[in-house]
């Protein structure tokens, strides 16, 4: 999953609902890696092998993001209820409130997610509009049988977070693509956000100070 991600240094990191930390041993700057988990037992093990990441005791429901990170990179908790949302959608909230513009989100789900069968149109339609799909590919059926689990479909999904200064693309549930194609559309959105730099930080700026703006107002 990070190879097709290809994480860059100078990138910053959201491991949310992290465990022990097993992303972390992928990235290329640890400095740069940030993650927290509710299991303290996971966060003390976590900590003990990645100790120059940043990683954090905290329950999701009360997370509170306080910088926006250009990648989010995690398997979600499904099927739990947090307030009136299963717990799917939950995570892709906070994903949204915690990347900047653009930002990449890459999850790695039960090949169930998102289809159409599974998923109502107006939550398809709620995830379009706070993402521009990149693209999925399936994994192995077999691709967790160290853990126990054996022939069962999951899937690795790329997303950017909604900007004003990209061309949106829906969730197409069909379109699934080799891991290489996926690493290559994720080299060129990179590329495409390289080239917008200035109007993305802009874009960042301008959304901290209305989320400033509406906290003094509250």
């Amino acid at each position: 999953m990070v190879e097709m991600l290809s994480p860059q240094m100078s990138e910053m990191i959201l491991d949310m609902c992290c465990g022990i930390g097993n992303f972390f041993n992928h990235l290329p700057n640890q400095h740069n890696a940030h993650g927290f988990d509710i299991d303290p037992k996971a966060v003390a093990v976590a900590r003990h092998l990645y100790p120059l990441a940043d990683i954090q005791q905290c329950d999701i429901q009360q997370f509170t993001p306080q910088s926006r990170y250009d990648v989010i990179i995690g398997n979600p908790p499904f099927n739990l209820k947090f307030g009136n949302r299963p717990s799917q959608v939950f995570y892709l909230d906070k994903a949204y409130d915690a990347l900047a513009p653009a930002g990449i989100l890459m999850l790695i789900v039960p090949e169930s997610f998102l289809q159409s069968e599974f998923w109502e149109k107006s939550r398809v339609r709620a995830v379009n509009g706070q993402f521009s799909f990149i693209g999925q590919t399936r994994l192995s059926p077999d691709a967790f049988a160290a853990l126990g689990v054996r022939n069962f479909g999951t899937k690795v999904m790329a997303f950017l977070r909604h900007s004003r200064n990209i061309e949106m693309q829906p969730y197409r549930a069909d379109d699934f693509i080799s891991p290489e194609e996926l690493k290559a559309r994720i080299a060129g959105a990179r590329a495409m956000k390289a080239g917008l730099k200035l109007q993305l930080v802009q874009e960042t700026n301008s959304i901290s100070r209305e989320e400033l703006e509406r906290f003094e107002y509250t």
